[in-house]
């Protein structure tokens, strides 16, 4: 079991995860202004994760401090990552163009705070409190905000009915979100059998870099990739450094704290979020996009003192 009060300094991970995926949303954003391929960086913000995660593992699995997962573990972790990347963090990536940062955040973090307490019962066996069920009750109202709030970002391609696309991007990134949540108690799940986290910093992204960067050069061969400016590539390595360090951080979290609880920590993104999208990007801030921003933050307050139970 562990000391309460040694427990409490494991809340710095999820707390410094929020800060370091803060900026690798940036780094984003900033490219899905430029309209650069979405497949091209998510592969290569992915692949550099996954090298660096890999070389890392080796390392501790040739110094017999990590033991390999089951055939088990394995094959679920495969699928999660499959939805993760392939279609959780496309339509995330997609969204930070049509929608903007702020409303693709609060959307995507709506999606994990759903879903995690969920599958936390039923794969963890981490149970669902009176105050977790009101934060649920909060998400689910403040979904039907922001999906009415929604606007289309200027930079992204001109369509008939904006506002009907917006809402369709609100509930893909909500969808991302679910995927991402299920990862997160998959990482939760492997990390409590003994296998290190830094095997689902190797695994994870490096699904994504394998598979994606696969997938663009054979849907496009090189064309991807000498159409990418030197600054851009550097933006997406730099989106790499700090995904990296935010999912390390977050690893660590899931192998200590219940998965609710980090999922309820991180989501204060969406108070940081929107601010940033606001004042970086001019993107749009209205009071029906802020009550449902609110009605997430208030279902994290409702919750956030809940004890944990080892």
């Amino acid at each position: 079991m562990t000391d309460p009060s040694t427990s409490r300094w494991f809340l710095l991970f999820p707390f410094f995860s929020v800060v370091l995926y803060l900026m690798s949303s940036i780094c984003m954003r900033q490219l899905a202004g430029a309209q650069v391929d979405p497949v091209l960086i998510v592969g290569i913000r992915e692949g550099f994760s996954g090298l660096v995660g890999m070389v890392i593992f080796a390392w501790l699995f040739l110094k017999g401090k990590s033991p390999l997962p089951s055939w088990k573990h394995l094959g679920v972790f495969f699928v999660v990552a499959l939805g993760l990347q392939f279609i959780g963090n496309i339509f995330q990536q997609q969204g930070l163009e049509v929608i903007g940062m702020g409303l693709t955040t609060a959307s995507f973090w709506s999606g994990q705070i759903l879903w995690t307490p969920v599958l936390g019962f039923f794969l963890l066996r981490e149970k669902l409190t009176p105050r977790l069920a009101l934060s649920l009750v909060c998400a689910l109202a403040a979904l039907v905000f922001l999906a009415n709030g929604a606007e289309v970002q200027k930079s992204a391609p001109a369509v008939e009915s904006s506002r009907f696309l917006a809402a369709q991007y609100v509930f893909w990134t909500l969808l991302a979100g679910i995927l991402a949540a299920s990862s997160n108690c998959v990482v939760r799940w492997i990390n409590k059998s003994g296998v290190s986290p830094f095997f689902a910093v190797m695994f994870l992204p490096g699904v994504g870099g394998v598979g994606l960067l696969g997938m663009d050069l054979f849907q496009n061969g090189t064309a991807s990739w000498e159409a990418i400016s030197t600054e851009h590539l550097q933006i997406a390595l730099m989106a790499g450094v700090t995904n990296l360090l935010a999912f390390i951080c977050l690893t660590l979290a899931l192998r200590y704290l219940d998965a609710v609880r980090v999922c309820l920590i991180m989501i204060l993104q969406l108070a940081l979020a929107p601010t940033v999208g606001c004042l970086v990007f001019k993107e749009p801030m209205n009071a029906v996009l802020l009550t449902g921003m609110l009605l997430v933050v208030a279902g994290v307050l409702a919750s956030a003192s809940e004890p944990q139970k080892d």
